[in-house]
């Protein structure tokens, strides 16, 4: 990127340039005019002067033209000298142009004026004053010379009047290129700092593309070892025929699942949803599902409310100062029978094999609703229940997601609808019933987007 210097380096000589553009446009105009003057005999000026002067004058600025064209930066002090080259050029013509024109020397006050109308957008001040002042003293001085020493026609006194009277126009006309020259500096430093702001904002973009595409990258890496840690599908489970959709919102997820197994044999599992979701959520699962299945194992013959209430203490002490909390449904198998304890979770659905009934299992025992995981409770005590299980009977276990979505009506699922749909649904396989119960939820969503992590688990007793 270009610093100030060299921007203001590369003005100067694109200044220049369209100064000298417009001077020799200026001076062709100028020659056609004198050379319509001599073919109507308004003046005596030889043919053979008028080419010759134009060649010089002419020449003199597509040189320099040619030179301005070929440079890519240039200093104040080398700017300074090119414009006064050219000034004398402009100068010496012009004092001969005077001499020449004999009794028509005031036509070069005329000049003058196209000469500095044509120059006011790439003159400062002191530089059209030096045209205006300078072009004035050669008219004056070349009048003397050509009316007292070569003896022409015309009056002194009348072409000193005439000068002085052109003297303030040709000051205003200075007057006008310094104020075009400010105006012109104000939209050049607008245009600067509008250039400068895009470049910032260029890098400020290219600097957040890199964020967050660093910040993809970490996500995907995060969602790939929470994958890695999520429990594959168990198949053929002697007893249990399970299915399950899990759908994180934002690559990585707050919900999560894990399964308990002792001699190939399906003791338990749970289900957990930690507050919010994203990032933050998916790294409090990467700590509770380890705690949980230690505990479960290590706590077996113990009560399912005294193990959620050690991993409470321990989680709890692991993120007491992170503002999450995780709702959980932990659940204990055993050949007819199932132990259940809900931790702030939305409830646990049964639907009876043989009825087809569904029924909300109410996990109400003499501590009532328990606490969601993670908060710190004095007397802290999960509610538990224990029901019977047979052959054909379905668990419906999940997040709230479910309930919770609305379609484009902003009317919610809900708990009525989700256990209408577990009564119709098939009595087929799990996967059946998951697959029948996804497409009424996806019906009702009307192609709305889910606001949260999603997970349902259908677990079947096949024995």
């Amino acid at each position: 990127m270009l610093n100030v210097s060299q921007i203001h380096e590369i003005n100067r000589v694109r200044r220049l340039l369209n100064m000298s553009i417009n001077a020799l446009i200026g001076y062709l105009i100028v020659e056609i005019n004198v050379l319509l003057a001599r073919f109507l005999g308004i003046i005596s000026m030889q043919y053979a002067d008028i080419f010759l002067l134009a060649t010089i004058v002419n020449g003199g600025t597509i040189a320099f033209i040619i030179i301005l064209s070929n440079i890519n930066y240039l200093s104040r002090r080398a700017s300074n000298r090119i414009f006064y080259a050219e000034f004398l050029l402009y100068l010496s013509i012009y004092t001969i142009g005077v001499i020449k024109l004999n009794e028509f020397r005031l036509i070069g006050l005329v000049f003058v004026l196209v000469a500095l109308t044509i120059e006011l957008p790439y003159t400062d001040y002191k530089e059209s004053l030096f045209i205006s002042i300078g072009s004035a003293l050669v008219q004056v001085a070349a009048s003397y010379y050509a009316i007292y020493y070569l003896n022409q026609k015309g009056s002194f006194n009348e072409e000193l009047f005439y000068t002085i009277s052109f003297l303030p126009i040709l000051i205003i006309l200075s007057y006008v290129a310094h104020q075009i020259t400010e105006q012109r500096n104000k939209i050049n430093s607008d245009k600067q700092s509008l250039a400068d702001m895009n470049a910032r904002l260029v890098d400020i973009n290219t600097a957040l593309e890199r964020t967050n595409m660093i910040a993809q990258q970490e996500i995907e890496l995060a969602a790939h070892v929470q994958k890695l840690l999520l429990p594959h599908v168990p198949e053929k489970v002697n007893g249990w025929d399970i299915a399950i959709s899990f759908k994180p919102k934002y690559g990585v997820s707050g919900d999560f699942y894990d399964f308990y197994f002792n001699n190939n044999l399906l003791r338990g599992m749970a289900i957990f949803d930690v507050s919010g979701h994203g990032v933050s959520s998916s790294l409090i699962t990467i700590i509770v599902k380890p705690i949980t299945y230690r505990i479960f194992n290590k706590m077996e013959g113990e009560s399912l409310t005294d193990i959620v209430v050690q991993v409470n203490e321990n989680v709890s002490a692991e993120i007491s100062l992170l503002e999450h909390f995780i709702s959980c449904i932990l659940l204990r198998f055993s050949e007819n029978a199932v132990e259940y304890v809900n931790a702030g979770h939305p409830d646990l659905l049964f639907r009876n094999g043989k009825s087809g009934v569904v029924s909300v299992i109410n996990a109400v025992a003499e501590y009532g609703r328990g606490g969601p995981i993670g908060i710190r409770l004095s007397n802290y005590k999960p509610a538990f229940t224990r029901f019977d299980i047979g052959k054909g009977d379905v668990l419906l276990l999940y997040t709230d997601c479910i309930v919770e979505s609305k379609n484009s009506h902003k009317e919610r699922y809900g708990f009525t609808r989700l256990i209408s749909s577990l009564s119709d649904a098939p009595d087929g396989t799990s996967q059946d019933i998951l697959t029948y119960l996804l497409d009424k939820f996806s019906i009702f969503l009307e192609n709305e987007e889910l606001n949260d992590d999603f997970t349902v688990i259908v677990v079947k007793k096949t024995e």
